[in-house]
């Protein structure tokens, strides 16, 4: 990299920023994979990655940017940031949000009224923007990861304690999915007779029964890394595009259970 700093005036390095990992829990799957396909697309074009701590802003060439709060990054490098689609950022990498509002229109025509979303805090804004125009009740509960632990015990909250609880859950992250499903299947509960469910995430990480949004997440990273070495060439920088995904309707998916 020094070498080719002093050659080409650049550093060969795109920094990888995601909001930090809780202590004690492992990196969450979306980002994993998200990281994987930027790995891949980086060896072929002869790119190192590196993953700065907190908010250090180490020398690179370019980021890329998988947390919702880019402006505290204060990075003066070009970026690009992955996510659900923001009408604001041009500089983002999003999954075709299509078959998202497919599956939230699936769970209002099977007959649900009472819908909750869990989501980290990086997507939340992005639901509660949909939560507001969804023709039923609707609300949204932010979780600081996307832990097994933190969908368990969200689950149990909602089913149990809940005067009115949901009929239908969304939930965006598979470790918050499993560890939902845990909680349901705990409680004596079965999807989709007691309560309906559709998880969002990676499309090779859920079996043929789970109703999900399934998301090429290495895709998105490969994406990213082809967007951000156009900008640093100097190509277009006019709005990244999105990545297909599709609705699986899956057997978690059914009409609300009768009062």
């Amino acid at each position: 990299p020094a070498a080719r700093a002093l050659r080409t005036g650049r550093t060969g390095v795109i920094a990888f920023h995601f909001a930090p990992t809780p202590p004690g829990e492992q990196l969450s799957p979306r980002v994993g994979q998200v990281l994987s396909g930027a790995l891949d697309a980086c060896a072929e074009r002869n790119i190192s990655i590196t993953i700065p701590a907190g908010q250090a802003r180490p020398a690179c060439d370019g980021a890329i940017v998988l947390a919702a709060d880019v402006a505290g990054l204060a990075l003066e490098v070009p970026h690009v940031r992955v996510g659900l689609d923001d009408p604001a950022d041009d500089q983002l990498i999003a999954p075709d949000p299509g078959p998202i509002d497919e599956a939230l229109t699936a769970i209002f025509d099977h007959g649900h009224r009472r819908m909750a979303v869990i989501s980290d805090q990086m997507e939340a804004p992005w639901f509660a923007r949909r939560a507001a125009i969804w023709p039923g009740e609707a609300r949204v509960l932010t979780t600081p990861s996307e832990s097994h632990e933190h969908g368990f015990t969200i689950g149990r909250e909602l089913l149990i304690h809940g005067r009115q609880p949901p009929t239908a859950i969304v939930v965006v992250g598979e470790n918050l999915a499993f560890g939902l499903m845990a909680a349901i299947t705990e409680l004596g509960l079965r999807a989709p007779d007691d309560v309906s469910l559709v998880a969002i995430g990676d499309r090779d990480s859920f079996t043929p029964e789970m109703a999900s949004v399934r998301i090429p997440q290495r895709e998105l990273g490969a994406r990213a890394v082809a967007h951000l070495g156009g900008i640093m060439d100097g190509g277009d920088a006019t709005r990244a595009g999105r990545v297909p995904c599709e609705f699986h309707l899956g057997e978690t998916l059914g009409p609300p259970p009768a009062p």
